[in-house]
């Protein structure tokens, strides 16, 4: 493929998934040596900054409405030579917090504008942390999992279709994690004629009452949620 042709097929790209480029396509449009070039082209051109006002406003009143409803930083990824993630500006308090219900997201920065890509839910731990110090890589705890997950190049496996979507933005610092921290309800109900406390978690419930807003408000899911639930 020639290089005009090249540009055609990536500028294809990012107006079809919103200013990015992934690194697993942009390698099947034009040749490895032509790659680097060419995102600077795009960067310095503004194509890949290409947001209308009207769009820069809804993520910014999509962003602010999570803030304002609990929503607090956890860390910044880095790339590993492995494609795994390591987080950097962590808030331990909330990453290795003891609590098993969350809402969380991974915001990407262009230039002012935070975009949410991806919005999703766990039961389980945020993080974990081993005796090093470091965050454990286990599916006991979603970061964990999201950061450490074996890289690959499979789209069916949901952690390494997240990085390897987010590769190039990782490297220029432009990604963040976010989650809320949701209460457990705990109410007392009569079970074989003993009374017990029960627990219910609302996770779920609330990301899927988040993204309906997202949808409302952006007119699309976030780029990496492929669907509702």
């Amino acid at each position: 493929m020639d290089q005009s042709a090249g540009v055609k097929a990536l500028e294809d790209l990012f107006k079809e998934d919103g200013f990015y480029v992934p690194a697993y396509k942009r390698t099947k449009v034009v040749n490895k040596s032509s790659c680097e070039p060419l995102e600077k082209l795009f960067r310095n051109s503004g194509i890949a900054d290409w947001i209308s006002k009207a769009k820069a406003v809804k993520y910014k009143r999509v962003f602010k409405t999570l803030i304002d409803e609990g929503f607090e930083h956890i860390a910044t990824p880095v790339c590993r030579e492995t494609g795994q993630w390591k987080l950097t500006k962590v808030n331990e308090s909330l990453l290795y917090s003891d609590h098993r219900s969350w809402v969380y997201c991974i915001v990407q920065w262009v230039d002012d504008v935070p975009v949410v890509v991806k919005l999703g839910e766990t039961g389980v731990l945020l993080g974990l942390k081993t005796l090093k110090g470091t965050l454990k890589a286990s599916t006991s705890n979603r970061f964990g999992r999201l950061c450490n997950q074996k890289q690959t190049d499979s789209e069916s496996d949901t952690d390494n279709y997240i990085r390897n979507m987010l590769e190039f933005f990782v490297k220029q610092g432009n990604i963040e994690l976010y989650a809320r921290k949701l209460d457990i309800i705990e109410r007392e109900e009569c079970v074989g004629g003993i009374k017990r406390i029960v627990r219910a978690a609302i996770h779920k419930n609330v990301e899927e009452h988040y993204l309906d807003y997202i949808v409302d408000k952006t007119g699309k899911l976030p780029r990496l949620n492929k669907a509702r639930k």
